[in-house]
């Protein structure tokens, strides 16, 4: 390379760097962001949360960004330019359209004002809770909205919650709200909405508190209330249908959100018989509970009771107890006479009826008392019992003054009843008050020397003992084993004596020959 170019090379270098210098210390130019604004969602209603999005003309500047014009929602400041907010849709007022509304939000540079603007689509919100004619809220039902402007137009439905509630979304104007249960129209309001607002919706249904007493003016617990009825859905069909209740402790039934311009069919049963009837008209706009009375009757109850014996049973003691109320206390107590008759006024139903005589029982039944008057016959088999207790020796011969006791079984244990010895007729016989399970023993000089055990009921009762250890010696007990030594010796004397007869009328007839 000769000289000319290697200057020339040098001062290129020269005049590089000279202009590397210059551009490194000059200021470097200011980009100015430009103001812009995103939001989401772009439509909703109050309460609903709503992010912004954008930047500003200042780094790291401070934001504000404005709702409709009219307030400051929320504010901060940006990183580097970029700016990201929220805020909750707050209740705005303003002259609403026939439908939503833009609402104007605002992004303003609070250093050079410069403000960036996105429209957010407002709805009006309307809350409807739908309430029975008691005031009471009510879950489940369908309401649907119509445009007033076009009746038959449906705009939206929905099935109210838990606490009777449920949220429309709607655009301003005039609406009409519809309730149905069962496809049945039940409520109806119109609303002229310019704001957020929450309504109430009547719903004609009402509810009917039945009361049941007996005629002492006693609640009855326990009864079954039926009501029948017909209704018509909005398609024309008409459903036949039955909404029960029983009644409380107080005896009320009360069943609720029954429709209104109907006219019921009440049945009242008691354990599942019926003891009322009637007709219930309900009107189209009535007071709510609906009261309806219903009275127990109270028929008689004449109660017979015959012995084993087939006769009247008289001074037997006769117990009613309410069916479902167990044995702890009885309605009425009635002790029969020598008519054996006994007779009650009870309230339509069934009862348990208990005999017994003393602490012993005889007998119990069911009774269903659902007519005036009612008979029953009590058959009590162990009520006045004839025993007849024959005892009889080895030779079956009957055995007289034979001890015989009788007890009767209470449980595991015996009872003494009664105790007697045998008759000239070699038995002794009993009347007992009571009879059942017994236990018959026989006691012969105090020892015991047989026992039995035996129902003793309805017709005669016949026990017979055969004791094989005794002989009866014209009608005296002899134990057999004493009976077989006396018999052997007075055999053995009566042969002793006749072999000496024979041998002293051998001596006898010598001496004659002589």
């Amino acid at each position: 390379m000769d000289k000319k170019a290697v200057k020339n090379v040098g001062v290129t270098l020269v005049l590089v760097t000279l202009v590397s210098f210059v551009f490194v210390y000059l200021p470097t130019p200011k980009v100015m962001a430009v103001t812009a604004i995103s939001i989401s969602p772009t439509k909703g209603v109050v309460g609903d949360l709503v992010t912004v999005n954008g930047t500003i003309d200042t780094a790291n500047g401070f934001f504000t960004v404005r709702w409709n014009q009219t307030f400051n929602i929320t504010s901060g400041q940006a990183s580097d330019v970029k700016v990201a907010a929220s805020f909750v849709v707050p209740q705005t007022i303003g002259a609403p359209s026939p439908s939503a509304r833009n609402v104007t939000v605002e992004l303003i540079d609070n250093i050079t004002g410069t403000i960036a603007t996105a429209n957010f689509r407002l709805f009006i919100v309307c809350e409807i809770q739908t309430k029975n004619l008691a005031g009471e809220n009510i879950t489940g039902v369908l309401v649907e909205v119509y445009n007033a402007t076009f009746p038959n137009a449906l705009v939206m439905k929905g099935n109210t919650n838990a606490t009777g509630w449920i949220r429309f979304n709607l655009d301003a104007g005039n609406h009409t709200f519809k309730a149905f249960v069962k496809d049945v129209e039940v409520g109806s309001r119109s609303e002229n909405l310019t704001a957020d607002t929450e309504l109430v919706l009547p719903l004609r249904l009402v509810n009917v508190a039945v009361a049941v007493e007996t005629e002492a003016s006693e609640g009855v617990p326990s009864v079954d209330v039926a009501m029948k009825y017909n209704y018509t859905t909005r398609s024309n069909n008409t459903i036949s249908e039955i909404a029960s209740m029983r009644t409380n402790l107080t005896g009320v039934a009360t069943i609720q959100n029954l429709f209104t311009n109907t006219t019921y069919k009440v049945e009242a049963t008691r354990y599942g018989m019926l003891f009322n009837s009637t007709t219930l008209a309900v009107e189209f706009l009535p007071s709510s509970p609906l009261s309806l009375d219903l009275t127990l009757p109270t028929y008689m109850l004449n109660v017979h009771a015959i012995d084993s014996q087939s006769k009247p049973a008289d001074g037997v003691q006769i117990k009613v107890y309410e069916w479902t109320s167990g044995v702890t206390t009885p309605l009425q107590t009635y002790v029969t006479g020598s008519d054996g008759d006994a007779s009650f006024l009870l309230p339509f139903g069934r009862y348990r009826l208990i005999v017994s005589m003393g602490d012993a029982f005889l007998n119990e039944s069911i009774v269903n008392l659902v007519e005036n008057p009612v008979a029953f016959t009590f058959y009590l088999s162990t009520a006045n019992v004839q025993v007849t207790v024959s005892a009889f020796d080895y030779f079956g011969q009957p055995i007289a003054n034979a001890e015989v006791r009788i007890e009767r079984k209470i449980g595991q244990e015996y009872e003494s009843l009664d105790s007697k010895r045998t008759d000239g007729g070699r038995s002794a016989a009993f009347a007992l008050n009571v009879g059942g399970d017994s236990r018959i023993s026989v006691y012969v000089g105090d020892r015991l020397v047989a026992v039995k055990t035996q129902f003793f009921g309805t017709g005669q009762n016949q026990v017979t003992f055969n004791i094989s250890e005794y002989v009866s010696i014209f009608g005296y007990p002899i134990e057999t084993g004493l009976f077989t030594f006396v018999s052997f010796l007075l055999v053995l004397i009566v042969f002793v004596l006749l072999l000496a007869r024979r041998r002293l009328m051998g001596v006898f007839n010598k001496t004659l020959k002589r």
